[in-house]
């Protein structure tokens, strides 16, 4: 599956085909969900250690984001009204802050 945000920036880089950043929100997140899960991830990244000027900005983003502590019922709301089953989404929420740290911990 592709969840790159933009998959095609190889292209300025003359590179053919399309392929993961390795470094955008949704590869990251990505990235977190398959180690977690345990699974060997075979996906091709355009810089899979932050390398990149733009990456390591990324990188301090997202820990920025992680360092603060929020409400997860209020976060999830940002999206739109949640009436049922707060807690559950809540919850689902707080796993994945602490699966992306965890993961975001290994690359530093």
């Amino acid at each position: 599956t592709m969840s790159c945000s933009h998959p095609d920036l190889g292209r300025w880089k003359r590179e053919l085909g399309s392929s993961h950043c390795g470094v955008c929100l949704p590869c990251t997140i990505r990235r977190a969900a398959i180690k977690k899960a345990g699974i060997d991830d075979n996906s091709i990244y355009r810089d899979k250690d932050f390398l990149d000027l733009e990456a390591k900005l990324n990188l301090k983003s997202y820990q920025l984001g992680l360092a603060h502590p929020c409400n997860p019922i209020l976060a999830i709301q940002k999206n739109g009204p949640i009436t049922d089953r707060q807690s559950d989404y809540a919850e689902l929420y707080q796993r994945g802050r602490i699966e992306l740290k965890e993961f975001l911990d290994t690359i530093i």
